[in-house]
């Protein structure tokens, strides 16, 4: 008589794992495009100093900067965390100083509400990657 062995398929984990921090990326947008509604009552400029190019802030490219850094979190985390174990023991601080190093850039806010908003955009971000991430995905 053989022993039965099951075997996962790491696809299958990869895609359970993604879909479970599916709701975090709705929940960076939503979160986002409410502070920018505030920012936008506030009288923000909503424009930000790029390399003296002003560039404006907007629906899209709130929704595209809270989109791409959380998918691109939500892969690595997915992919890495169930292999390496210093990823899992990691991530958070590391998540934490890159957000806090993001914050820099906002100094190139047009005004003080701006920034503000941008830096609590980041930060919405920022902690649903460190801490929304695993709580979610370690399930």
């Amino acid at each position: 008589m053989t022993a039965s062995t099951t075997s996962t398929d790491p696809t299958t984990d990869h895609r359970a794992s993604a879909m479970a921090a599916a709701p975090l990326l709705a929940v960076a947008v939503v979160v986002n495009l409410v502070i920018l509604g505030i920012a936008s009552l506030a009288d923000a400029a909503l424009t930000v100093d790029n390399a003296g190019t002003l560039m404006s802030v907007g629906i899209v490219e709130v929704t595209a900067a809270s989109l791409l850094p959380l998918s691109l979190a939500i892969v690595a985390w997915v992919v890495l965390a169930p292999r390496v174990a210093l990823v899992r023991r990691a991530w958070t601080p590391a998540i934490i100083v890159v957000t806090l190093a993001s914050l820099g850039g906002l100094l190139g806010a047009s005004d003080l509400t701006t920034g503000v908003a941008l830096g609590t955009m980041h930060l919405v971000v920022g902690s649903l990657a460190a801490f929304g991430l695993p709580a979610r995905v370690s399930r």
